[in-house]
């Protein structure tokens, strides 16, 4: 994800808007919004799921000739996620008469136009959206603290088959506590996580319904929810695709979210290399 804005703004309660668009629209439009003390963040397409997931906007702006994220099946991952942010979209595109004009579409058929406006007139459309919100309460990631981790416990000599390639780990953060079983998918190379939220303070099925993603960066990796006891499973293809800073992250409220860090699974890696050794 690109972000800009002003230093104060990025660190303020300034008006958050996201873009979905491509070079054109962003270069000509994002400029004018920093000055007028807006924070901007410009989507690609791979990252679009965990941004809509993980962040609040005030404002989307939606390109409709956008040529990897069509406008249609983003209006549909909008709704999906974060169904709020729909009347807070407008799709734009530039115009096609006018380089300095924006052409204004009608959100409710993508390729209709609805009227042309400059960036001024964008401005004053967005101005009307603004007026009917308070202002939104920034994202709080937190990073859980790890207090098991079952690596750190050695195996018992001679102990093979699949306790050994299996890890597990407890994060609290207050009074939540999140229990992670990482474990090998049979003969493949992918991964299953299997987890469990609970919390003291909740009441009974206020664990369920949790959104729980699996990113790399900003990259989706997995997704689910949690189920009426607060258990969730994530699939991952291939244990090669986890970086560094591979997390499973939890909502616990509205722009809530606790990170569960566990790395590139080196452990797993050694598990890959023994695969490949027999297959050869």
């Amino acid at each position: 994800m690109v972000q800009i804005g002003n230093s104060k703004d990025l660190a303020g309660a300034s008006r958050r808007i996201l873009f979905i668009t491509q070079g054109g629209l962003w270069g000509l439009i994002s400029p004018f919004l920093v000055n007028m003390s807006c924070v901007c963040c410009r989507a690609s397409s791979n990252e679009l799921d965990v941004i809509l997931e993980r962040e609040i906007f005030d404002a989307v702006l939606l390109e409709a000739d956008h040529s990897q994220i069509p406008a249609k099946q983003a209006l549909r991952k909008i709704k999906k996620t974060r169904s709020s942010l729909l009347k807070r979209v407008l799709v734009i595109r530039l115009s096609q008469t006018e380089p300095q004009e924006i052409e204004l579409m009608d959100p409710h058929n993508v390729v209709k136009l609805s009227r042309k406006i400059s960036i001024e007139g964008l401005w004053a459309a967005l101005r009307d959206i603004f007026a009917q919100l308070s202002v939104v309460a920034p994202l709080s990631v937190i990073t859980a603290q790890l207090i098991m981790d079952s690596s750190r416990f050695s195996v018992p000599a001679g102990l093979r088959g699949p306790a050994s390639h299996s890890r597990q780990l407890v994060y609290r953060h207050e009074s939540t506590t999140i229990d992670l079983l990482i474990e090998p998918r049979g003969s493949s190379r992918g991964l299953s996580i299997t987890g469990q939220v609970l919390d003291r303070n909740w009441k009974s099925r206020e664990n369920s319904s949790l959104p729980v993603l699996l990113t790399s960066g900003m990259r989706n990796q997995g997704r689910a929810s949690t189920n009426q006891f607060g258990e969730f499973n994530l699939e991952c293809e291939s244990v090669e695709s986890m970086l560094e800073d591979t997390c499973v992250e939890v909502r616990l409220g509205e722009g809530a979210w606790v990170s569960l860090p566990i790395g590139k699974m080196d452990w797993q890696r050694e598990r890959t290399e023994e695969l490949d050794r027999k297959a050869g």
